[in-house]
């Protein structure tokens, strides 16, 4: 997570991560992770479900795809929750792409 923290410009953010969290414990059953965050206090929590219950899914994602894509949120907080349902679509998509490039670009330069 450290890692992540760094590379995303994150350090000032005091951050909690629950791993192996039942979806049952998610506002949205069929998330694989879910991000609860105060963007004025920078404090966040994260909950991931187990690996177990991501196989289950009909597209599963590794572990640190989720966390990157729930630690972006942190990163746009500012442009989250805007009550404009196709903004909030955008932004939510964007998270997913940075998240995509991030993950596969860092495994690419670990395997050089």
């Amino acid at each position: 997570m450290e890692k992540w923290i760094n590379i995303l410009g994150l350090q000032d953010w005091h951050i909690e991560v629950y791993n192996d969290c039942s979806p049952k414990k998610l506002f949205d059953k069929d998330a694989q992770g879910e991000n609860y965050y105060n963007f004025t206090y920078k404090h966040a929590k994260i909950r991931i479900i187990s690996k177990k219950d991501r196989e289950r899914d009909i597209l599963p994602m590794e572990y640190e795809h989720i966390l990157v894509h729930e630690l972006l949120h942190c990163k746009f907080a500012s442009l989250d929750d805007s009550g404009n349902a196709l903004q909030d679509k955008l932004v939510h998509q964007l998270v997913e792409d940075f998240a995509e490039i991030l993950t596969e670009r860092c495994k690419y330069y670990e395997d050089s």
